[in-house]
């Protein structure tokens, strides 16, 4: 198990954990009847956790719960994807509400499309009763939110954070050596990294708007320049910090896979650290290409 899938899963257990001692042994809280099961089946995949109440004689969905890693500074909480998922989660469940914590940020929605507020969260048996009372006070109209502490947006930060990292990443496609198989080339605000005759093996799109830059690894074009060896360049590739998530595309038959800089940004990963493995990486693959271009 990768080590961000252990971390999540710790705070996983310690909610559910705590929320499950309070509960225990009659199920009600504050006179209010609860379910809690962890991992329920939506759609072929699973939410991390469903608060469920009795309504009628009968159980029903009122928060889904998406755990993410804890990140120094939260932005794994603030990741729209993360949100996303928990919200369409939350639609086919019919379930009114959702969240996203890392255990020490929470972020609640209502659905359709409220965003409630975002609150720093102790996971503590006090923290989820505090959970569960706001909670039950907001769903009965008598409160405007949840009784946490408000927490600021990091968005600017991030965004900033974002902006830093296009720089770098623009400043490493400006000083990889030329002298090899390696070339730079502009297409209007996008980068094309050639190595020999494959184009476009990386492609950086750069954005006057941070939360509209991007990186491409282009699968189909990697494939094709290392054959057998696609598979063990990808998982070196995803070894680098914030490209964990190019090992999920090794089995695909996609052209491409790409993510928003500001979505690497949500890992916290050191930018130095980003680019001196990913120079690295990039070195070694050109290696790799010119070796099997000596052999044909």
């Amino acid at each position: 198990m990768r080590q961000e899938a252990i971390r999540e899963a710790l705070i996983h257990f310690e909610l559910y954990r705590h929320l499950m001692n309070i509960l225990l042994p009659k199920s009600r809280f504050d006179g209010v009847t609860y379910k809690i099961e962890p991992e329920v089946s939506v759609q072929g995949k699973s939410a991390d956790l469903v608060i469920y109440t009795e309504t009628g004689g009968s159980f029903s969905p009122l928060l889904v719960i998406e755990v993410k890693k804890k990140t120094k500074e939260g932005f794994s909480v603030f990741d729209d994807d993360a949100a996303k998922q928990a919200q369409r989660y939350a639609d086919n469940l019919l379930a009114p509400y959702f969240a996203i914590t890392d255990g020490e940020r929470l972020r609640f929605f209502k659905i359709p499309e409220q965003h409630v507020g975002d609150y720093r969260f102790s996971l503590d048996e006090s923290g989820c009763r505090q959970l569960l009372q706001g909670l039950a006070e907001f769903n009965a109209s008598r409160s405007s939110g949840l009784p946490f502490p408000t927490l600021p947006s990091p968005m600017e930060e991030l965004m900033k954070k974002s902006n830093k990292l296009v720089k770098e990443l623009k400043k490493l496609f400006d000083e990889l050596p030329v002298k090899g198989l390696i070339e730079k080339v502009s297409v209007g605000r996008v980068l094309y990294l050639n190595i020999k005759n494959h184009r476009g093996i990386i492609r950086l799109g750069l954005s006057d708007r941070p939360s509209e830059a991007f990186i491409d690894m282009r699968l189909k074009e990697l494939r094709r320049a290392v054959g057998p060896r696609f598979a063990q360049v990808v998982e070196e590739l995803s070894r680098v910090p914030g490209f964990n998530w190019v090992r999920e595309e090794v089995h695909t038959s996609k052209p491409n896979t790409w993510r928003p800089i500001k979505k690497l940004i949500t890992e916290e990963p050191d930018p130095a650290e980003v680019i001196k493995n990913l120079r690295e990486w990039i070195l070694k693959l050109e290696e790799i290409i010119t070796r099997q271009h000596g052999q044909q």
